[in-house]
């Protein structure tokens, strides 16, 4: 039985953290850092709720609309 597919994930680009389509290497988001200190995805007008971590993170950008 075939394990789960990486879809995203998440790696440093112009010194902040992308999260990246696995397949195609194409930024689909950015985690942002809030002031309180949790993080969220954000692609144009697209936020996510605040997180802890930046696999919750990417676990958000997975379920945005279209990924951008």
């Amino acid at each position: 039985m075939p394990g789960e597919q990486l879809l995203l994930y998440a790696a440093a680009r112009a010194g902040r953290t992308a999260i990246l389509e696995t397949a195609s290497g194409r930024i689909v988001a950015w985690v942002e850092v809030l002031p309180d200190g949790m993080l969220r995805a954000r692609r144009r007008s697209w936020r996510s709720d605040p997180v802890e971590t930046v696999p919750q993170a990417i676990r958000a950008a997975a379920v945005m609309p279209q990924w951008g």
